[in-house]
Parts: C-alpha cells; structure tokens; sequence
C-alpha cells in the first residue's frame, strides 16, 4: 500500500468537510464507514450545528488539538479555503 495512504489512515480522528443536510453526498457516507470503522469523526459544517444528530464544527480551527487528519468532500471552491486552514493548524494527513 502507499506510504501516504498509510500514514492517513493511521490517524485515528478525522475532521470531514463536507458533510451535508440532505445525508446523500460522499462525505456523509465517508463520515458513516470512518465512524463504523472506530474512526473518532468530526463533521464539519459551516452554519448548522447538528445534522442528523450528529454535531457539527463550523470549521477545522474549532477542532484544533482534537484532529489528525482530514477528509475534504467539497466543492474545488470550497476546498481551497479548507485546505488553507489545515495547513495553518497543522494538519497535513489530508483526503481529496
């Protein structure tokens, strides 16, 4: 297996930007195996707090010291900012 894949997968709680409302896009289903797979998760979502249950952290620096790795599941747009602010916390074990 590849070194970096590796390294990403022993981490052992991941933030996942781009987890949405409607529970039908790909960073919930990540979110649901990661979690099932005893993954600590963090789902992270700009405006709402809870989405189906789940809480939500606005962004990556809310979860500072608590992560190790991050999974981006959003829009190139959207992913750019993301991928700025895990790099200012320090956060380099990043899925695309």
């Amino acid at each position: 297996m590849n070194e970096l894949i590796e390294e990403f997968i022993e981490c052992r709680h991941i933030a996942v930007v781009g987890f949405s409302r409607t529970g039908k896009k790909f960073g919930n289903a990540a979110f649901a195996e990661l979690n099932a797979r005893g993954f600590e998760v963090f789902a992270v979502h700009p405006t709402e707090k809870e989405i189906g249950g789940v809480p939500c952290f606005p962004n990556l620096s809310s979860l500072f010291g608590r992560i190790d790795g991050v999974l981006i599941s959003v829009s190139p747009q959207k992913a750019i900012p993301a991928l700025e602010e895990a790099a200012s916390i320090g956060i380099k074990h990043i899925w695309l």
